[in-house]
């Protein structure tokens, strides 16, 4: 890639908002890699960021479950919360005195 054709899709990710391709050379020297990579490879083995990705997206699918199921219960308590302040509304006040003392603890 020349420089003119980097410039351009340069301005075009930052106009899309998508990543820019990186290069990748087909013979990568073992010399050239960081330690730590080497480090990576060596446990994990060559297709380690692959791995990592998979492993990932899991990650970010159960945490967008959890999420979406924590927003239903919340709505859900909140709902409940609103039955119960309308059914409070049709027992008379002092049989509610009454059901507090009776069954609520004293701090």
């Amino acid at each position: 890639m020349d420089y003119l054709e980097k410039v351009v899709t340069k301005k075009a990710t930052e106009r899309t908002g998508k990543a820019l391709p990186h290069e990748v050379p087909e013979l990568i020297e073992r010399d050239s890699l960081d330690p730590h990579t080497v480090d990576v490879m060596k446990h994990f083995g060559i297709n380690a960021a692959s791995h990592l990705n998979i492993y990932s997206c899991h990650v970010e699918d159960a945490l967008i479950e959890a999420v979406t199921r924590s927003k239903e219960y919340k709505e859900s308590v909140v709902l409940l919360y609103q039955e119960v302040l309308k059914l409070r509304e049709l027992v008379p006040e002092e049989v509610l005195e009454q059901y507090d003392a009776d069954n609520l603890r004293k701090e």
